[in-house]
């Protein structure tokens, strides 16, 4: 009897936990369903089918690594700088990181013949289907200073494949200037932008550099406000470059004034951002496929060249600057004023806070 008690006793507790064993175990799914149930999001985002998927972004002083650091000087331009690579501009004191973004500027030593400066180029390329949304925070703002943030084909004969400049000008601009340089065949749609033709007659829409001494087709920003020392003291803003095969267009952004998608890091494939501030777009239908492809992104900073040189002593208001160079720094000419006067130039360093690029 003792036996047969003591096997049923053992059998119920078997059973017993078993039972437990089960229960607990179906608790436990129900929590991992509970932890793995998808939460609600914070925020709306537009559809993923409708958006330009992210293929790199690089931000503060991690842009060391997305650009390569040239030294070599084309020459074509003019321009007494001397670009240097990184290791230089850190012995030098012209490149670091602060608050998000990576500045890099020019040589403020007194007095050199050859002044140290930057150009930087992306190491991936791009073509045709690609979104560029750069943040930039500060740009150089001084007479004799050239800057520019540009796209060009690294490996063919200028301008077989184009160049695309997003930002550029010269001495105290505060008008940016926005164009395309391609080879023969290429002329715009004079509309469906906001900017105004640098060039007047039948030329401002032949976007060939051979028909027009070089400049192509030139837009100027209505904004006062975006290029230069006005541009800087509103703590800069996005510039966008969309290129499609259809056409090539350029949105400049000031800060506080950033469309939602862009700042979330999903941007519209039909965005409503308004009319661009420069849209070139072949008048022939022509693909841009045709004549801009398999570009870098270029950040330079030239000092004196052709540009500047030549309005140094010139009245500029059409670009926001109503006193020549010569009357603001009391310099006869550009390359006397960059060679003697480095302690002037504390102003002309890039701050760029972040390049995304999409496909």
């Amino acid at each position: 009897m003792r036996t047969n008690s003591f096997n049923s006793l053992s059998l119920n507790i078997t059973i017993i936990l078993s039972l437990l064993i089960y229960i607990q175990s179906q608790s436990n799914s129900i929590t991992d369903a509970k932890k793995h149930k998808p939460k609600k999001s914070c925020q709306s985002r537009p559809a993923k089918e409708n958006t330009w998927n992210l293929k790199s972004h690089s931000s503060g002083n991690n842009l060391i690594n997305f650009f390569n650091f040239e030294t070599a000087n084309d020459g074509s331009q003019g321009g007494i700088a001397k670009y240097v690579d990184l290791e230089e501009g850190y012995d030098s004191s012209m490149i670091g990181s602060n608050n998000g973004a990576l500045y890099f500027g020019v040589d403020t030593t007194p007095y050199s013949e050859n002044r140290k400066s930057f150009r930087l180029s992306s190491k991936q390329t791009f073509s045709a289907g690609t979104l560029v949304v750069v943040d930039v925070l500060h740009m150089p703002a001084t007479c004799g200073s050239w800057p520019a943030l540009w796209t060009v084909a690294k490996e063919a004969e200028w301008p077989q494949q184009g160049e695309i400049d997003i930002i550029e000008g010269v001495n105290m601009f505060t008008q940016n200037s926005i164009s395309v340089h391609t080879k023969p065949g290429f002329w715009m749609k004079s509309t469906g932008f906001h900017s105004k033709f640098m060039l007047d007659g039948d030329q401002q829409t032949n976007c060939d550099v051979a028909a027009t001494d070089d400049q192509g087709c030139g837009l100027r920003d209505t904004n006062q406000t975006s290029f230069g020392e006005p541009f800087n003291a509103a703590e800069g803003g996005v510039h966008v470059l969309e290129w499609t095969t259809d056409s090539i267009s350029i949105y400049f952004f000031p800060r506080g004034k950033i469309p939602d998608d862009i700042s979330s890091g999903y941007p519209s494939r039909s965005p409503s951002w308004g009319q661009p501030t420069a849209k070139f777009q072949g008048s022939g239908g022509q693909s841009t496929s045709d004549y801009f492809k398999d570009h870098v992104l270029v950040v330079n900073t030239n000092l004196c060249g052709k540009w500047p040189e030549s309005i140094w002593n010139s009245d500029a208001s059409y670009a926001g600057q109503p006193k020549s160079c010569a009357a603001i720094t009391g310099h006869d000419t550009c390359q006397d004023f960059i060679t003697n006067a480095g302690d002037k130039l504390d102003e002309a360093y890039w701050a760029i806070k972040s390049v995304k690029v999409y496909n």
